[in-house]
C-alpha cells in the first residue's frame, strides 16, 4: 500500500511540471501572434486629420476635435487584413551593417569586408495605386445604409449644351457700320473710271477700313460678300423684319472653342412667351469683351409669331456634338484640387480608388481620357464617406508600417 501511494505521488510530482512546460511552450508556439496584437500599444488619431496619429488620448492640434482609438485591424499583418489588393511580394535584400546605404540582393561581404546582414522588403502590387488612398472593402448591407449607388463607364454620343444668356439685337452701330461699307464700296466702284490713281486708291482704303470694322463688330467674310452682294443693310439690326431675327448671346472666354458657326441653338423667352425658338449661330465675335471676358455670338432666330423685340431677353442653349466618347456620370468623380478620383466597384463590397483623366464636362456626365474601361462600374452616391474611409485606413496602414520599421 505504501509502496502505490508513492508511485502515485512520484507520478504527480512528475506530471505537473511537464504539464506546465507543454502549456507554456503551446502559448509561446501560438499565441505570439494575438499576444502582441492584444500588447501592442493602443494609438489615436483625428476622424479629420487621419495623419495624425498620437500615443495617448487627447485633442487633435489641428482642429481641437478628440481622439478616436485607431481600429485594431490596422495593426495587424498585412497579410491577415481582407483586400481586394493582390497580397504584397517580399523579397530578401542584404544591407552592411556600417553603411546602410549599401545594399545588395546577393549575400556577402560589403566594401568594408563585412558579412552583409539579410532584411525583408515589400514589393507592391501590380495594378493601379493611387496615393494617399487606399481599397477598402464595405459589406453589401453597410453600403444599403450608407446610401452606396453606382453608375456604369460607358461609350455613348455626347452633346454638350452650353446655357448663356442672349437678347434680340438693337444695333444700330453695326446697321451704319453696313451702310457705311456699302456706300464706300460705290464710291470704290466710280472712282475706277476716274483719271487720277489717288482718287482710286483712296477709295479702296475707305473700303478696306470700313471693312475691317465689319470685322471688328463680329461679322465674318461671308456675311460681309453677302451684305456686298444684298446691296442693303440690314434693317432687322434696328427692328424685327419677317419672322428673322438677330440674336446676341454672350460666349465664355472657356467655351469659345467649342461655338462654330452652323450649329443649332434652342432659346426661350419666359418673360413673354412659353415657347421655344430655334436658330442657328452665324458668327462669333473675334474680340473678347475685357469687362466680362465674353464673346458676342450672333444667331438668327425664327420668331413667326413676332413675340420677340429689340432688347428682349432670352435664355440661350447652344448644342455641342462631341461624338462617341468614353463617360462616367458626373456625380462619380471627385475633383480633389490636383486630381479627379473614382472608386470603382470590384465586387463583394471591394471598393478600389482610381486616378482618371476626365476631358469635357458635358451635362451630367465627364469625358474621360484614361483611368477606367467600359463595362466598370463607379459609384456615384455616398463618394465621401468612402472617400474618408479610404483615406482613414491609408493613413492608419502606413502608420503601422512606420511603427514597425521602428521596431528592434
Amino acid at each position: 500500500m505504501k509502496l502505490k501511494f508513492k508511485i502515485i505521488v512520484a507520478v504527480v510530482l512528475l506530471a505537473v511540471p511537464l504539464a506546465i512546460f507543454v502549456t507554456r511552450h503551446r502559448d509561446n508556439a501560438g499565441g505570439n501572434g494575438a499576444q502582441s496584437v492584444r500588447n501592442t500599444p493602443k494609438k489615436y488619431t483625428c476622424p479629420m486629420h487621419p495623419h495624425y496619429v498620437a500615443e495617448k488620448p487627447g485633442d487633435c492640434p489641428i482642429c481641437g476635435m478628440s481622439l478616436v482609438t485607431v481600429e485594431e485591424d490596422i495593426q495587424v499583418p498585412a497579410s491577415t487584413q481582407t483586400n481586394s489588393r493582390p497580397a504584397k511580394k517580399k523579397n530578401v535584400m542584404y544591407r552592411s551593417t556600417m553603411n546602410p546605404n549599401e545594399v545588395s540582393d546577393k549575400p556577402g561581404k560589403d566594401s568594408m569586408g563585412m558579412e552583409m546582414e539579410p532584411f525583408e522588403v515589400e514589393e507592391e502590387p501590380a495594378g493601379p495605386q493611387v496615393e494617399g488612398f487606399t481599397t477598402i472593402k464595405v459589406p453589401l448591407e453597410k453600403q444599403r445604409m450608407m446610401g452606396v449607388k453606382t453608375g456604369v463607364v460607358e461609350i455613348k454620343d455626347v452633346v454638350k449644351i452650353i446655357r448663356t444668356t442672349g437678347r434680340v439685337a438693337y444695333d444700330p452701330d453695326l446697321y451704319y457700320a453696313e451702310q457705311e461699307y456699302l456706300s464706300s464700296l460705290k464710291t470704290y466702284e466710280r472712282s475706277k473710271g476716274a483719271s487720277r490713281e489717288m482718287v482710286s486708291s483712296n477709295a479702296k482704303s475707305l473700303v478696306d477700313a470700313s471693312r475691317m470694322r465689319l470685322k471688328l463688330l463680329g461679322l465674318g467674310d461671308d456675311q460681309i460678300e453677302s451684305l456686298a452682294e444684298r446691296n442693303s443693310p440690314d434693317s432687322s439690326l434696328l427692328l424685327p423684319r419677317g419672322d428673322k431675327v438677330w440674336v446676341y448671346a454672350s460666349i465664355y472666354e472657356e467655351d469659345m472653342k467649342f461655338v462654330k458657326a452652323g450649329q443649332s441653338v434652342v432659346m426661350t423667352a419666359p418673360a413673354i412667351t412659353p415657347d421655344k425658338f430655334d436658330g442657328e449661330v452665324v458668327a462669333v465675335d473675334p474680340v473678347l469683351d475685357p469687362a466680362t471676358r465674353s464673346a458676342k455670338a450672333r444667331i438668327m432666330a425664327a420668331n413667326p409669331l413676332g413675340a420677340l423685340r429689340p432688347e428682349s431677353y432670352l435664355n440661350v442653349e447652344i448644342n455641342i456634338p462631341l461624338g462617341n466618347r468614353l463617360v462616367v456620370p458626373a456625380d462619380a468623380v471627385m475633383d480633389t484640387g490636383t486630381r479627379h478620383i473614382v472608386f470603382v466597384d470590384k465586387g463583394d463590397g471591394g471598393l478600389e480608388p482610381r486616378e482618371v483623366s476626365v476631358g469635357y464636362m458635358a451635362d451630367d456626365v465627364y469625358v474621360i481620357k484614361s483611368g477606367v474601361s467600359e463595362g466598370e462600374s463607379v459609384v456615384t452616391n455616398a463618394n465621401f464617406l468612402i472617400d474618408s474611409e479610404s483615406r482613414l485606413k491609408s493613413s492608419m496602414q502606413k502608420a503601422a508600417g512606420a511603427a514597425g520599421e521602428h521596431k528592434h
